[in-house]
């Protein structure tokens, strides 16, 4: 680019209709990016500080460039920082109906540009037409989250895959890339679109092997009454590489959805299976049951019982000894899987780990009725076994109720007891506004009596002990160690403050 009156004319529109063709992009945005680099390189010409415009002729090509100059008054001295002034009664305005202060733009001649110049032009056009190429491409992709993608490796970057997408360019990171994933150049690969990143500076579509609705999109391809809608995929949980499980659910009785996605010798999961390099895959009938449902997650592994609490949304599920392992499986991959598939957190036990569990909890809530309200070992027993497991749970009820509820019970004894609990609960509420350890979440008045049977009576107490220390003192937190350390924690931000 020697000089610019060497280049325009139909020249410079067919050059624009090639790259608009060649990049996907409009023949409009093409010229604007023209113009904004001649501007760009005209300005270094006459100076930064000038005001330069730049126009293309869209019908003939023709390349218009103009100075800008402002009206003042007469004998006005120019302002080197404001560019160069015109005087209002100068004769080229004679008639013509100008404003002080106003700018008009003078066509000026072509400047010789030299290549510094010239390559700032160049540097501007190539940004303007890139920036109008990822808008394209975001408005193209868009909406496609979640959609598989195919191309071809184009190149290998730090462990990521840079891959060609048609005119476009998208990322794997190594992080989505499945354990068992190995790429070359050329080869050809799939992924899901995970999301677009307009603000990245290297490809803005941005794709992973590993995450679940890939999974989903692929079984959707391999079953076409997932694709028509006929059958629904309720959840999905994965260990990428490894194993994942996929519940799966068909409002028509009639069809067997498991079944249907396993397909004929198992030829349609087969296909999802050689796709994610050997990825093992459960099939799981759903069902808004969450007991039935847990036992069909864990399948074939037959589940003796389960113990929900609904409102925690946790489980317990018991299993023979010889099971319970499995149930478990490697590292607790299975229950895992199982716990993220329906969002309940999973305990797995074997039925002598339950029972010595239920006899140490009713010990406990047994040895609680005897201290709390001075009850023989016979009646806090008889209380325990009948489901009581709070002091409150009895102070609500009236004598006549106790009575209902528990065979043989004497009217005399229910009434005591329904008043020892009231003056229980009272005398524990008065406490309980005092109580300073009961500012820390997790902490209860039973815990709260413990430590302060213990001597510790203040949050600095708590702050202090060590994890086997506070474990010493409640010896029923042992399994939640996770929550020890939590309020260990918690007190110690609470006197830091």
């Amino acid at each position: 680019m020697a000089a610019f009156k060497r280049f325009g004319g139909l020249e410079v529109l067919q050059i624009a209709d090639s790259v608009a063709r060649s990049k996907g992009i409009s023949k409009e945005c093409v010229l604007n990016a023209l113009e904004e680099g001649i501007k760009v390189a005209a300005r270094q010409k006459y100076g930064k500080e000038q005001s330069i415009k730049v126009t293309i002729n869209r019908s003939n090509g023709d390349i218009g460039i103009y100075k800008g100059f402002v009206i003042v008054e007469r004998h006005a001295q120019p302002d080197p920082e404001s560019g160069s002034y015109l005087l209002a009664c100068d004769d080229r305005f004679k008639g013509k109906d100008v404003e002080i202060g106003s700018i008009i733009y003078e066509r000026i001649p072509p400047p010789e540009i030299a290549r510094l110049a010239a390559q700032s032009a160049k540097n501007v056009i190539s940004s303007k037409i890139r920036e109008e190429e990822r808008k394209v491409e975001y408005n193209e992709f868009c909406g496609r989250i979640g959609d598989i993608i195919g191309g071809i490796v184009d190149r290998i970057e730090r462990g990521n895959i840079i891959i060609r997408v048609g005119s476009s360019e998208a990322i794997i990171r190594r992080s989505a890339l499945l354990r068992t994933d190995e790429y070359k150049q050329g080869d050809r690969v799939r992924a899901c679109l995970d999301n677009l990143d307009p603000q990245a500076h290297g490809p803005q579509l941005v794709l992973s092997r590993t995450s679940n609705q890939f999974l989903s999109k692929l079984i959707s391809l391999e079953v076409p009454e997932v694709m028509d809608g006929i059958i629904d995929i309720v959840s999905v949980a994965r260990d990428p590489s490894s194993r994942a499980k996929v519940a799966v659910y068909s409002k028509d009785k009639a069809i067997n959805p498991v079944g249907s996605c396993i397909g004929i010798k198992g030829n349609r999961i087969k296909s999802v299976m050689n796709e994610l390099k050997g990825e093992k895959i459960d099939l799981v009938e759903w069902t808004a049951d969450v007991g039935q449902m847990i036992i069909n997650a864990f399948a074939p592994i037959p589940v003796l019982k389960v113990l929900l609490d609904e409102e925690r949304r946790s489980a317990e599920v018991i299993v023979s000894q010889d099971c319970q392992s499995a149930a478990i499986g490697r590292g607790g991959q299975n229950v895992r899987l199982v716990s993220d598939l329906l969002g309940y957190r999973i305990d797995v036990m074997t039925e002598e780990t339950e029972s010595r569990k239920r006899a140490e909890e009713f010990n406990n809530i047994t040895k609680m009725f005897e201290d709390a309200l001075d009850l023989s070992g016979i009646l806090a027993q008889l209380l325990a076994s009948e489901g009581f497991t709070s002091i409150e749970e009895i102070a609500v009820r009236s004598p006549s109720e106790l009575c209902d509820m528990i065979q043989g019970l004497e009217e005399g004894v229910a009434h005591e007891l329904v008043s020892r609990a009231q003056e229980y609960c009272t005398s524990e509420l008065a406490t309980a506004e005092d109580d300073v350890l009961l500012r820390i979440d997790g902490m209860t008045s039973q815990l709260s009596q413990k430590f302060r049977a213990a001597g510790v009576v203040d949050i600095r107490g708590v702050a202090d002990l060590s994890k086997d220390d506070f474990i010493d003192i409640v010896p029923e937190m042992a399994k939640n160690e996770s929550a020890v350390c939590d309020m260990i924690m918690q007190a110690r931000n609470i006197i830091n403050k």
